[in-house]
C-alpha cells in the first residue's frame, strides 16, 4: 500500500515510513532546479546591471578625462557664460545622473555621489582646472575598477550555481535510475 506523505507501508506489518517515492524524488528535483534557476536568473540580472554601471562610469570618466587634456578644460568656469560651457556642464551632469541611476546602493554609488557633489561644488566655486579634472577622472577609474571586481565575484558565484545545477541534475538522474533498477530487481524476484 502506498502512503502518499509517509512513504510506503506494507500490509505484512513492515513499515517503510519516510521511504523516498518516485513522486517525492521528482518533486525534490523540480524544487531544487527551480531554486537554482531563480538564483542564476538573479546573477544574470546582476551581471547585466554591472555591465551597464561600468559602462556609464567609464563614459563619465572618459568625458572628464577629455576635459582635463583637451582644449575644453579652460572653458568650464563657474558662471558658464558661453553656450558651449553650459552644454558641457549639462552633459557631464547628465552623465553623472545616468551613472548614479545604474548603480545599486553600496560603496561604489556612495563614491560616485561624492564625486558628483565635488563636481557641483567645483562648478559652483570656480573654474574646473586641469588637475581637478585629472584627479576626478582617476577617482572615477577607481570606482570603475571596483565595479569590475564586484562583477568578477558575481561571475564566480554564477559559475558555482551552474555547477550546483549540473550536480543536482546528475543526482536526480542517478536516483531515478536506481529506483528503476530497484523496481526491475523486485519484478525479477517476484517472477522467479
Amino acid at each position: 500500500m502506498i502512503n502518499g506523505t509517509n512513504g510506503i507501508g506494507a500490509t505484512n506489518g513492515i513499515n517503510y515510513t519516510g521511504a523516498l517515492t518516485p513522486d517525492a524524488l521528482m518533486m525534490y528535483c523540480a524544487t531544487r532546479l527551480r531554486s537554482l534557476d531563480d538564483q542564476m536568473s538573479e546573477q544574470f540580472a546582476k551581471q547585466h546591471a554591472h555591465r551597464a554601471s561600468t559602462s556609464a562610469v567609464n563614459n563619465l570618466q572618459q568625458r572628464i578625462h577629455q576635459l582635463s587634456v583637451g582644449k575644453e578644460h579652460h572653458a568650464l568656469d563657474a558662471n558658464c557664460d558661453r553656450v558651449a560651457d553650459q552644454a558641457i556642464k549639462a552633459e557631464v551632469e547628465q552623465m553623472f545622473q545616468e551613472a548614479l541611476n545604474t548603480l545599486p546602493a553600496g560603496p561604489q554609488k556612495d563614491a560616485l555621489e561624492k564625486e558628483f557633489a565635488e563636481w557641483n561644488k567645483t562648478m559652483g566655486d570656480k573654474m574646473l582646472g586641469k588637475d581637478e579634472a585629472t584627479n576626478m577622472a582617476q577617482r572615477l577609474g577607481t570606482i570603475s575598477k571596483d565595479l569590475s571586481s564586484s562583477a568578477e565575484l558575481d561571475m564566480i558565484q554564477l559559475q558555482s550555481l551552474m555547477s550546483q545545477r549540473q550536480t543536482a541534475i546528475q543526482l536526480c538522474t542517478n536516483l531515478v535510475s536506481a529506483l528503476g533498477e530497484s523496481a526491475k530487481t523486485i519484478a525479477q524476484k517476484i517472477g522467479a
